[in-house]
């Protein structure tokens, strides 16, 4: 884990998608929705006049909905084989292969469009390691699921099991930062304090030891901290 050190607090305010990239969105949008209507209609045998004007009119419908709903995208936390979104209302929605057991053997069933993840709201921050995923609420708490390698999900154990429900980390309070890494978490407190829980590897959770830990523990040593990385 890395940090920085200049005084500072308070949350970072996450900027919403710029032009450029919502243009490019919309634009693919448009077009996936032209292809999939105008196949449809192919298959119907529909290609009378009227029927090309409800079909471009239905397109830009659909590439208008799809398009506002896109916007309000905050942000996209993405590792292995799945991704997931933050939107300004708070929710986290998710999409691809779920988040488990990387040694389990046994693939685990994709979504390919988004799905909202039940169990966590008014979240401002999301971070995804490989197999784990931290989401940050508005009221400073951590809310943890994947596979629980090394304690990646701070519920007090290191046992390697899948929850996918998310739960709240415990012995945490007034988070404003968090981060992920492989079985790794990390969390920066108001005062700028920052907490770490997981994988020890090379000694990365900053405790003197490389035993991994199911819990988080404060890092000692550090004057107030700004920002953190995995």
């Amino acid at each position: 884990a890395v940090a920085r050190t200049k005084r500072q607090s308070g949350l970072s305010v996450k900027s919403a998608i710029d032009p450029w990239t919502y243009f490019a969105c919309t634009t693919h949008i448009f077009v996936f929705w032209n292809t999939l209507l105008r196949q449809m209609a192919m298959r119907l045998s529909i290609r009378s006049p009227a029927s090309s004007l409800v079909l471009l009119v239905a397109v830009v419908a659909l590439t208008y909905t799809s398009g506002v709903w896109a916007q309000k995208i905050v942000k996209v936390a993405a590792g292995g084989d799945g991704s997931y979104l933050l939107r300004e209302d708070g929710t986290v929605w998710s999409w691809g292969k779920a988040v488990g057991d990387p040694y389990a053997g046994v693939e685990t069933v994709g979504r390919s469009s988004p799905s909202h993840v039940q169990g966590v709201s008014n979240v401002v921050e999301i971070a995804r390691g490989p197999n784990h995923v931290l989401a940050l609420t508005r009221d400073g708490e951590v809310f943890t699921w994947g596979w629980n390698g090394n304690g990646a999900l701070g519920d007090g154990t290191t046992q390697a099991v899948t929850r996918s429900t998310p739960a709240k980390v415990p012995g945490l309070a007034g988070v404003v930062e968090i981060a992920a890494g492989d079985s790794l978490s990390v969390a920066r407190v108001g005062d700028g304090s920052v907490w770490t829980w997981g994988s020890n590897f090379g000694g990365s959770l900053g405790d003197g030891s490389q035993t991994p830990r199911g819990f988080p523990r404060r890092v000692q040593n550090l004057p107030p901290v700004t920002q953190i990385a995995v």
